[in-house]
C-alpha cells in the first residue's frame, strides 16, 4: 500500500526531473504542465464514469426488483445483486477517492515547482518575482 500512496507524489518530480535531463533546462515544467492537465481531465472523467455506471448498477437492481424483468428471484435479478455489488463501492468508494488523487498530484508539483524552473531566465524581471534561488 505505500508504493501506490506514493505514485501520485513521485510521479511529478520524477517526470519533471527525468524530462529537465533527457531534454534540456525548462522541459521539466512543460511536461509536467501536460501531465497535470492529463491527470485532471482523465480523472473527471474517471470518477463521473464510476459514480454513474455504480448508480445505474444499483439503480437496475430496484428496476427489477418492482417486477419489471421477473422481478424477484428470477435471473435478470440474480444479475443485477451481482452488478449491484459491484456498484455500491464504485459510487461510494472508488469514484470520490479520484478527487483526492487529483489534489495530490496537483499539490505535490506546486510545493515542488521552484525546483523545476531553469537556472536563468530571459526575462530579467523573473527572478524578482519567483525567487532566484534554487533547490
Amino acid at each position: 500500500m505505500i508504493i501506490p500512496s506514493l505514485l501520485p507524489i513521485l510521479v511529478p518530480i520524477v517526470i519533471a526531473f527525468g524530462m529537465n535531463a533527457l531534454m534540456g533546462p525548462g522541459a521539466g515544467i512543460k511536461a509536467l504542465g501536460g501531465l497535470l492537465i492529463g491527470t485532471i481531465v482523465t480523472g473527471l472523467f474517471v470518477a463521473i464514469s464510476m459514480c454513474t455506471g455504480g448508480g445505474a448498477w444499483d439503480n437496475a437492481k430496484k428496476y427489477i426488483e418492482e417486477g419489471n424483468f421477473g422481478g424477484k428471484g428470477s435471473d435478470a435479478h440474480k444479475a443485477a445483486v451481482t452488478g449491484d455489488t459491484v456498484g455500491d463501492p464504485y459510487k461510494d468508494t472508488a469514484g470520490p477517492a479520484i478527487n483526492p488523487l487529483i489534489k495530490i498530484t496537483i499539490s505535490s508539483h506546486c510545493c515542488s515547482s521552484r525546483c523545476y524552473r531553469p537556472l536563468r531566465s530571459s526575462a530579467p524581471w523573473r527572478g524578482a518575482v519567483t525567487g532566484s534561488q534554487r533547490c
